[in-house]
């Protein structure tokens, strides 16, 4: 099976070369990445269970998908973006008057109790506890408003931010949002944060520097530098806080390496061979990948009715809370290896259209990572098709661990990029907020 795996991920990423004439095309990187850690999956190096045939045979089938997809999209030439350069004023403004206030006030109550109690106490609090989210968030009114609109204010700042950045040199407002970011992961003591700024800003800065006409800017150079070192250092802090167990350094390297790429593959397997499970005995036809109007729905029952109608969504974050035992390691406590959350994009996709929605869902990813990386070449000053780009192949990357898709930020976040870029909000309000 795994000559397969390699000949066929091989095969597809020659073929989107063809397309694009581009060995580092988007759409083959992601290709290539599922490839490679469907393969590693099937060695289970780190004790972690190997998923059945019939599972790889599910991931080859979305790798297929995506290239097919790939193949059949386009690039188009509108070098247009006066919207985005009178829109970026008006995002900016959200950043600094309405997300910053909320994040810096969280950001106080932390430190309070940080600074009386100590991190490791803080952690097992805010996470380790339940209810414990309430020390920062309070009632759900504030949560909700926090999810909904804060979050992906400064999610859009980031990437929109990271566009501006990478391709006029224009640093205001992805400097201020990174740093937004950056408290916020802090505070809820994770690392996706960290990763994501490193992430999307390190695939920027090699697109712009093999595709972009007038290539980086020495300044881009020099702050890009710095930001690496800060997102490491920030990775490593909140790592080795959370760390329940002393790592080697080999654990380390094969625990974040190995482990967390490819956790979600085995586990989407046993709970797509556990035919009394959740994702076997539902069907949920859009709502999980889809789920905003879902979301939205539930917080209007609830003003009427406590209980409120539960969306799709919060049913899956609880059932992906859940610890489920993945493998063996000798260095874990009883040598039992239990995880949750890592589930990957295909869990929401197989839920919703059983198998026709991971093909359907690999066909139109590939289809718009490949249109807005032509789109984007054609046009190589283009903030929006740069901006969807760099979304969509952080989304591919993201999707091998628990499925971004269904996180109450994700669409809010999605919607709001496109207003930002493709609706002019009236010239005397962004006058009045300058």
């Amino acid at each position: 099976m795994i000559y397969l795996i390699i000949v066929t991920t091989f095969i597809c990423w020659i073929f989107l070369y063809l397309k694009t004439q581009y060995l580092l095309n988007p759409t083959g990187l992601i290709v290539l990445f599922w490839g490679c850690i469907l393969s590693l999956s099937l060695f289970s190096i780190t004790g972690i269970f190997v998923p059945s045939i019939s599972t790889q045979l599910v991931f080859l089938l979305f790798i297929i998908s995506i290239t097919t997809g790939g193949l059949f999209s386009f690039g188009v030439k509108n070098s247009n973006c006066f919207v985005a350069e009178r829109n970026k004023k008006f995002l900016f403004v959200c950043v600094l008057f309405i997300a910053t206030p909320v994040i810096f006030f969280l950001f106080y109550k932390g430190l309070k109790i940080i600074s009386s109690e100590g991190y490791l106490a803080y952690i097992f609090k805010t996470r380790g506890e339940e209810g414990g989210e309430k020390l920062l968030f309070g009632d759900g009114y504030f949560r909700m408003i926090n999810n909904y609109f804060i979050i992906p204010i400064i999610f859009t700042g980031v990437f929109v931010g990271n566009s501006f950045f990478f391709l006029k040199g224009e640093k205001l407002i992805f400097l201020v949002s990174i740093t937004l970011l950056s408290i916020f992961t802090f505070l809820i003591s994770a690392r996706n944060g960290f990763i994501m700024i490193f992430f999307i800003s390190f695939i920027s800065y090699i697109f712009c520097n093999k595709y972009h006409k007038k290539k980086s800017l020495v300044s881009v150079n020099r702050i890009f530098s710095l930001i690496t070192v800060f997102l490491i250092l920030g990775i490593i802090y909140v790592t080795s806080f959370r760390a329940r167990s002393s790592f080697t350094i080999w654990d380390t390297l094969t625990h974040y390496g190995v482990s967390y790429h490819t956790l979600g593959i085995t586990m989407f397997d046993l709970t797509l061979n556990d035919t009394d499970g959740y994702l076997n005995d539902n069907l949920t036809l859009g709502r999980a990948t889809f789920g905003l109007p879902d979301q939205i729905l539930e917080i209007a029952s609830r003003r009427i009715d406590s209980e409120g109608v539960r969306s799709v969504s919060r049913e899956l974050v609880r059932e992906m809370d859940k610890q489920v035992l993945v493998g063996y390691q000798d260095w874990r406590p009883g040598n039992s290896y239990y995880a949750n959350a890592f589930y990957t994009i295909l869990y929401p996709l197989y839920l919703d259209f059983r198998i026709f929605g991971i093909i359907f869902g690999g066909l139109m990813y590939g289809f718009l990572l490949n249109f807005y990386f032509l789109s984007w070449r054609n046009n190589s000053n283009n903030t929006f098709y740069f901006c969807m780009l760099i979304i969509l192949f952080y989304i591919g990357y993201n999707s091998a661990f628990m499925p971004i898709v269904i996180r109450n930020i994700f669409w809010p976040f999605i919607f709001l990029t496109i207003i930002i870029f493709k609706i002019t909000f009236p010239t005397i309000l962004l006058k009045l907020k300058r």
